[in-house]
């Protein structure tokens, strides 16, 4: 016989695929006959905690050992940590994006266990791997859900839809980390920025946390064994959520300007 989670079997083999299987089964989509939108209401029913219980064991695990990592390898430094250290409630994290690395350094900054923690981020969608060699084996689906990441369904011209998995997680006090510019850098500069990060602090009325990561552009493995990057963090004075947006019926360009301003704002704490 099967145990069975979720009102779905819980296979006897425990192979990674039979687990991403069950995984994706027993969170799948249900339909609103009405609208015919994907209602998920996996995030919204109270006795799903396993998701969310799971990212708060494995960040603490995973954000030690990389502090370690880069501790070792490279000249790393957080700056303004105590502007983070003071919010008593769940926020919403955004930083430049470029390289990988740039998630787990960003929550290493951030204490390990308090309101602020764990962070859920906005990732893309499996799909979008499918070409990114041995990444889509790990990335999207089950290995970055139990990590805390969930993705944005981009390409439909609605922020809610797209964003609907943090809808309870923001409405619960949960912190998220989101990349406003959806994609690494491909320069070294930083580009233009969705509107998705100005909709979310404008829809919960969030805190906006901006970070500055500056150091990780181009980082090699011979750079790290070197010892020849300084890494620099640096987390900002957290922007309300009507100097982001002060329209009270914002339009996509209102929300697409507040992020830009944001981004021009994490501009500003690079290091020169």
């Amino acid at each position: 016989m099967h145990a069975t989670s979720f009102g779905c079997p819980i296979p006897t083999s425990c192979s990674f695929l039979n687990l991403s299987l069950w995984y994706e089964k027993a969170t799948r989509k249900r339909y609103n006959g009405d609208t015919g939108r994907p209602v998920f209401t996996f995030m919204k029913n109270r006795k799903y905690w396993v998701p969310r219980l799971i990212p708060q064991i494995l960040q603490p695990i995973i954000c030690a050992l990389a502090w370690l990592f880069f501790k070792i390898f490279a000249k790393i430094e957080f700056r303004g940590t105590e502007k983070v250290r003071a919010l008593s409630s769940g926020a919403i994290f955004a930083a430049n994006h470029v390289s990988e690395l740039d998630v787990p350094l960003l929550r290493i900054g951030l204490p390990f266990f308090g309101p602020l923690a764990p962070l859920y981020y906005v990732s893309r969608p499996k799909e979008f791997y499918t070409k990114s060699g041995w990444r889509k084996i790990f990335y999207g689906g089950l290995l970055f859900r139990l990590l805390g990441s969930y993705p944005a369904y981009s390409g439909h011209r609605d922020y809610a839809y797209s964003l609907q998995d943090f809808d309870s997680l923001l409405k619960a006090g949960r912190s998220v980390a989101i990349f406003p510019e959806g994609k690494r850098t491909v320069n070294g500069e930083i580009d233009f920025a969705h509107g998705g990060v100005a909709f979310l602090a404008h829809t919960y009325r969030k805190p906006v946390v901006p970070i500055a990561i500056h150091g990780l552009y181009k980082l090699s493995l011979r750079d790290l064994l070197l010892f020849k990057r300084r890494i620099v963090i640096t987390y900002g004075d957290p922007i309300q959520a009507s100097a982001l947006v002060p329209q009270q019926h914002p339009t996509v360009k209102d929300f697409q300007a507040g992020s830009q301003y944001l981004m021009a704002r994490i501009a500003e704490m690079l290091p020169r």
